[in-house]
């Protein structure tokens, strides 16, 4: 209720109270009121009062009494003298603040202090009162059993007769329950501030916000006040088929409890961010509302991308990965497919990659391949496709392109990466294999056409030429050199790989002056295997080293069984090494473990190596042959002007034998090049002091010719062909260890004389 207070009909404000009972007052009561109202504002005007104290002494306090009396039946009443001791309660003050009136009085108000309040605001209000004002406030209390209670208090100061302040008195309202109110609803609205999402309360029919956290202003770049004054359809964005107000609806007519759905938020900048908001209905409230909580996802969006971008991109080169790459293929197929289109697709494979890595490092390695790819790259252009599969493997992808084109672009690349690369002022020269394949109208599926530019590219690499065209039966190939690998791997473990000799003669004489021993496979599941197709399959599968290691080991029992028998081989068993084994850990003391364990020396082995083979690693290779010279092994280079010749590298270390190649043998006499090579490197070795040994010798003509240019030494079917150590044994060592020049008996073979 509320009493309005008059001094000279000036209205100086309103008592407000609340009454006891429920029914209200009655005529009398409010009549009674209002004149304590008027009394009341004449006794706060201090001139007022002072002119109306000496008119109507007893009237006023005729009506002061029956105002402080009502005032002491409808609110909770205390009065203190000037000291702030209590010299009287009403029973409504006992009974909020659990003391007897006889407890209360002579206690100051500190017997009720909470200490909710600091120093300040009571020196405030003891300011206020003793100057004379009113002073009005909400003070927290505590009870006598230690309860705390909140009171709207007006406190007034009163005057006596001469004016002097004599005493004060207090008029309260109890405010707990509302105070208990405004807690929790201060405590719902720090949790709201203090959560990491968005919350808003919306309006459930204007769809308005009614209220908005911090982090929702935050987030939006609106003041509480701007957003409150928004609807919701100007700050949610949702895709086309999806409609905010229609989730609402579903919500209020209870068709669902809760409604989750992505959307973006427009801030105030106009600027979106994606955001995930789940949408729940209040109708208790009143009005109703609905309470909106939104997860922003701009973090968890980013970081999505970021692993997507992981999960498809090689972090080396920046490219597309090979599971980018499968996805992009099998994109462009079924595009070409709808389009009736060509595609076409290139598989690349750097040559010679792993040296690079095994003798540089993987940190120049990948350097090299940043280099390549970016070269790639460039060369490409706007061509839309260009992954990384594998260590040193690429694939370009040519949608629209028929086989000629990428054929065309497949022979640029090759081209461009015989050109050495740069890394660190060190120049290191890679090629290329290139397998192409295309399709037209999307016949063969992603994996296919994968499969089959692969296959092309490892037909490219197998004959040097660079860049091959994928034919059906290059499947066959391939399944053929799998199957080898495999009865291989199971041979060697098995040992049932064979050994033939070949014997060298003396061109002159015919004397046995040495042998070379060759590997054989005497048994195959895939049927006849020469080991000019097998030995190119260990060296790709890097089984040369084991397969190496194992027939050194397996020749030199073989030559301490003819030692022990008495048996003597003139000259030196020549055996072959491998560019891998050249390259290998500690291929010298292995050899020489190998002559150890069973009592022979280097001085009875020469090991043959191809100039392909020495210049796969030139630094590396001539440190081992070198080395190997030192140990007492003599050492020839195999097919020699047919590799990677240099004469340089022949000055820098000098072998000690050359075999002529037998392609230049066989030649030499239907044509004039090949007869002038022969003639050439016979005469370089003479000067350079190296001994020759042709291959190939087939018919006496060319056994002729060959001392006649001063070659000395031949292997050939002219002497013998590669057979097994038991028929060596006994065609061969027995009469050279008689010391008896050995020739056989000659056969006719079509025209020509060939000797068994």
């Amino acid at each position: 209720m509320s009493l309005p207070i008059f001094a000279d009909n000036e209205f100086l404000g309103a008592l407000l109270f609340e009454p006891q009972r429920e029914t209200g007052l009655n005529r009398e009561e409010a009549e009674t009121l209002d004149r304590f109202g008027r009394k009341l504002g004449a006794l706060l005007d201090n001139r007022s009062l002072f002119r109306r104290v000496s008119e109507h002494t007893t009237h006023i306090h005729a009506k002061h009494n029956e105002a402080l009396n009502l005032i002491y039946s409808q609110t909770i009443f205390s009065r203190t003298d000037i000291r702030g001791r209590i010299v009287d309660v009403n029973d409504a003050f006992c009974r909020i603040s659990g003391y007897q009136r006889s407890e209360l009085i002579g206690s100051t108000h500190r017997i009720i202090n909470s200490g909710h309040h600091d120093p300040g605001f009571w020196s405030g209000f003891w300011s206020t009162v003793r100057s004379g004002k009113i002073w009005r406030g909400e003070v927290c209390n505590r009870n006598k059993n230690g309860e705390l209670y909140w009171v709207d208090s007006i406190v007034a100061p009163m005057r006596d007769a001469k004016g002097h302040i004599s005493n004060f008195i207090s008029v309260r309202f109890d405010i707990t329950e509302r105070k208990k109110g405004e807690d929790v609803i201060a405590r719902f609205g720090r949790i709201l501030d203090g959560s990491s999402d968005e919350i808003y309360i919306i309006d459930a029919q204007s769809h308005n916000y009614i209220q908005a956290n911090a982090v929702a202003c935050k987030n939006l770049g609106y003041a509480s006040d701007e957003l409150t004054r928004m609807t919701s359809d100007s700050v949610v964005e949702l895709p086309e088929n999806v409609g905010f107000n229609r989730a609402l609806e579903k919500l209020a007519r209870g068709d669902e409890e809760k409604v989750e759905l992505e959307a973006n938020h427009i801030r105030r900048d106009g600027s979106a961010y994606p955001v995930w908001i789940r949408l729940t209905y209040v109708s208790e409230e009143t009005p109703p509302v609905y309470v909106a909580t939104v997860f922003d996802l701009s973090e968890q969006k980013r970081a999505q991308a970021e692993i997507e971008r992981l999960a498809y991109t090689d972090c080396l080169t920046g490219l597309p990965n090979r599971a980018a790459t499968l996805n992009k293929l099998e994109e462009l197929v079924w595009a070409s497919a709808s389009d009736d289109d060509t595609l076409s697709v290139l598989y690349l494979d750097l040559d010679r990659f792993k040296e690079v890595n095994d003798t540089r490092g993987h940190q120049i390695g990948d350097a090299v391949l940043k280099t390549v790819s970016a070269r790639i790259s460039k060369l490409l252009g706007d061509i839309p496709f260009f992954g990384r599969v594998g260590g040193d493997e690429f694939v370009v992808v040519l949608p629209g392109m028929d086989e000629l084109h990428a054929l065309g672009i497949a022979h640029k690349i090759h081209k461009m990466l015989q050109e050495p690369v740069t890394v660190d002022n060190e120049q290191f020269f890679l090629s290329a294999s290139l397998g192409v394949t295309s399709t037209r109208s999307g016949r063969n599926r992603p994996e296919v056409l994968l499969r089959h530019a692969d296959i092309a590219m490892y037909h490219a690499k197998d004959t040097m030429n660079g860049v091959s065209l994928f034919r059906p039966d290059m499947t066959r190939e391939l399944k053929r050199k799998r199957d080898v690998a495999i009865w291989l791997r199971k041979t060697l473990k098995d040992n049932d790989l064979e050994f033939a000799f070949q014997p060298q003669v003396d061109l002159s004489s015919g004397a046995l002056v040495g042998a070379e021993v060759l590997l054989r496979w005497p048994r195959s599941p895939v049927g006849r295997i020469n080991p000019g197709e097998f030995i190119p399959i260990a060296e790709e599968r890097g089984m040369m080293p084991k397969l190496g290691e194992w027939a050194f080991t397996r020749i030199c029992r073989q030559v301490s069984d003819w030692k022990d028998a008495g048996l003597h081989l003139p000259g030196r068993l020549a055996f072959n090494i491998s560019a891998s084994q050249l390259t290998a850990v500690n291929l010298p003391d292995r050899l020489l473990r190998a002559l150890k364990a069973h009592n022979l020396n280097p001085e009875m082995f020469e090991l043959e190596i191809t100039e392909h083979a020495l210049m796969k690693d030139v630094g590396i290779g001539l440190e081992t042959l070198k080395r190997l010279r030192t140990d007492g092994f003599t050492i020839a280079i195999d097919d020699f002007g047919t590799g990677y010749s240099s004469l340089s590298h022949l000055k820098n270390f000098a072998p000690d034998k050359l075999k002529i190649d037998l392609s230049f043998v066989r030649d030499m006499h239907s044509d004039d090049a090949s007869y002038a090579i022969v003639s050439a490197i016979i005469a370089m070795a003479d000067r350079l002091g190296m001994r020759v040994v042709a291959e190939g010798v087939e018919h006496e003509r060319q056994a002729r010719e060959l001392r006649s240019l001063g070659c000395r030494h031949a292997q050939g079917f002219l002497y013998g062909k590669p057979i097994s150590a038991r028929r060596f044994l006994k065609t061969w060592l027995p009469r050279s260890a008689r010391g008896t020049e050995i020739k056989q008996p000659a056969r006719t073979v079509g025209t020509e004389t060939r000797t068994t």
